[in-house]
């Protein structure tokens, strides 16, 4: 079942943004001496996840381009 770059994009992102935000804003905030509580965990969630998605939407085109340039490359080769 082939998935469109897009959606695959947009999931990547999503998913990406959602499990390593938290993480990221807590140790950011502890490392500044800040209060951390679960209204700012999520802090500036909207635009990173809207940053990301567009970041898995273009790697995943740049990717089959690349591909496509170079057809003796495949998916999992380190050059790609």
């Amino acid at each position: 079942l082939p998935i469109s770059p897009s959606i695959r994009g947009v999931f990547t992102g999503f998913v990406f943004t959602t499990a390593t935000l938290p993480v990221t804003n807590y140790r950011y905030r502890k490392s500044m001496q800040l209060e951390v509580n679960w209204s700012n965990i999520y802090e500036a969630y909207f635009p990173t996840v809207i940053r990301d998605i567009v970041y898995g939407i273009c790697r995943n085109y740049c990717t089959i381009w690349t591909l496509a340039a170079f057809p003796a490359w495949k998916a999992v080769d380190p050059q790609v």
